[in-house]
């Protein structure tokens, strides 16, 4: 039972970063909050299992919780604790640990929030502090039951890491649930084994490599680790001197460089986004970039720029 538990768990904690990562706070709260129950009863069920049994059972329900409904003749579905109850019991099994005794108050949040999600559509608590009391709260939870959060998180382990973090920005810790989802989706679709530029054409993904031109470069994605596409847009910028000649002031080209300027990121094998320099930067993707000295067809394709980039004083 516990090892089901501990599973149920995991993808609760996925579902909720996930939830999370797309705005939908109630959803983000049902699932934390009963990952929260799932990792407490899972912790109590091995030590033994009439822990998790609700506070008035009869002998019967002992008998379905402790796993020998077999031998009673009315089958009903066992009735157990909820998280507070459960916290609370924990607590009492670890009264001189201060953090695991007080956990029940530190989760309050986490269950209030569920409640309100599930009862009447609402959480009523301040997203950011449900989601990071869940996660600290699995954090001291895990040892319990022999696991650690990059374990248990997955894909969101990073996410979740940096929840845990007082430091963090609020668009840091968006990013990293934004980049949990897309390697979520890329092993929904492909499994963890990296892919090769013709198994992404096998799979009908787009031929990243053909769309390359001024505007568009190749970069690794943050999420993936596949090539995505990071567009943008294309100036020239110009050397130039300026000279006269009888009286006539005229200004010439020495040289010219043709500079890529970074503006979005998109990658079609896991669907990671980023928009703008601070998203970018996040990233490690380059904001600017030169893409090679000028070349005539460029001055043709880019002489209006050209034009404007001079000053004939």
């Amino acid at each position: 039972m516990a090892k089901h538990m501990l599973a149920a768990a995991r993808r609760q904690a996925a579902s909720g970063l996930r939830a999370r990562s797309e705005g939908e706070h109630d959803d983000a709260a049902l699932h934390l909050g009963t990952m929260i129950e799932l990792l407490a009863k899972s912790y109590l069920v091995p030590l033994n299992p009439a822990l998790i049994a609700e506070e008035k059972s009869d002998i019967a329900n002992i008998v379905r919780v402790t796993g020998h409904s077999h031998r009673l003749i009315k089958l009903e579905p066992m009735r157990t604790v909820g998280v507070e109850a459960a916290l609370v019991r924990i607590g009492l099994l670890h009264q001189t640990n201060g953090q695991l005794r007080q956990l029940v108050d530190l989760l309050r949040p986490v269950g209030q929030a569920r409640n309100g999600a599930a009862h009447v559509g609402r959480v009523g608590v301040d997203p950011d502090v449900v989601a990071q009391a869940a996660l600290r709260g699995a954090k001291l939870l895990l040892p319990l039951v022999g696991d650690n959060l990059e374990v248990f998180f997955g894909d969101y382990a990073d996410a979740a890491a940096v929840l845990l973090d007082e430091r963090a920005t609020v668009l840091h810790r968006a990013l990293e649930l934004r980049a949990g989802r897309g390697s979520e989706n890329f092993e929904k679709r492909f499994g963890r084994v990296p892919l090769d530029a013709d198994q992404g054409l096998a799979y009908g993904l787009i031929n990243v490599p053909a769309l390359v031109d001024d505007r568009h470069r190749l970069w690794n994605c943050p999420a993936c680790l596949q090539q995505g596409l990071l567009s943008g847009d294309v100036q020239v910028d110009v050397d130039h001197e300026v000279a006269s000649e009888d009286g006539v002031q005229y200004s010439y080209v020495v040289g010219a460089q043709v500079i890529f300027f970074a503006r979005r990121f998109s990658c079609p094998y896991c669907d990671m986004s980023l928009v703008g320099p601070e998203e970018l930067d996040w990233g490690l993707m380059p904001l600017t970039e030169t893409i090679r000295e000028a070349t005539e067809l460029d001055f043709e394709s880019y002489a209006d720029a050209i034009v404007e980039s001079m000053d004939f004083g």
